[in-house]
């Protein structure tokens, strides 16, 4: 009896790349308009208290979790979208750690993945994974990977995943609005 090799992630990213699907071990649930709400007012009340120190609120609606155990290194989603054409030239808008303003030159041409349509893909509702307050690593790293000529972002895991968390990733930036941080005066 012959053992089975592995896959690598990069070929498993190539493998649902190339079909046009997401991974199976995913499951879209709804969480709520307001992650940790109660945080939200909290900071509304520490402002009128004006400490030093302001909580943070997440927006969130949907996200997607995990159905399936997955180890550190594997591939687990592409965020898919339209490559935008401008002047001949791609413009990248994905909100990405990596990439975010950040021109990323793949044969010479800039690129733009535009995710804002619903197409029941699960990569574009991969929430931001905002754990900045409690110093913890980043659960999961998107990567550019070139396939036939185009570029595909794909998320990989930083760590293991069990059934049931949340796959979340750093967007990048800490000014967005959303963000968790903290703000000294």
């Amino acid at each position: 009896m012959s053992r089975r090799r592995r896959i690598s992630p990069k070929d498993d990213a190539i493998f649902y790349i190339k079909r046009e699907r997401d991974k199976l071990g995913f499951d879209v649930a709804y969480i709520n308009a307001f992650k940790g709400n109660l945080a939200w007012q909290l900071t509304e009340f520490i402002m009128l208290l004006n400490t030093k120190y302001m909580l943070c609120f997440n927006y969130a609606g949907r996200g997607i979790f995990a159905t399936a155990p997955f180890c550190k290194g594997d591939f687990l989603l592409q965020y898919r979208g339209d490559l935008i054409r401008n002047g001949g030239k791609y413009l990248f808008l994905v909100i990405c750690y990596q990439i975010f303003n950040t021109i990323i030159t793949i044969t010479y041409l800039v690129c733009s993945v535009d995710a804002a349509k619903e197409d029941n893909t699960y990569g574009r509702l991969v929430n931001d994974d905002c754990n900045i307050r409690f110093c913890l690593p980043c659960q999961n790293t998107m990567k550019c990977l070139n396939v036939d000529g185009k570029p595909h972002l794909c998320l990989f895991a930083t760590k293991d995943i069990s059934p049931g968390e949340e796959i979340t990733y750093d967007y990048g930036p800490n000014d967005w609005p959303w963000r968790c941080r903290l703000k000294h005066n």
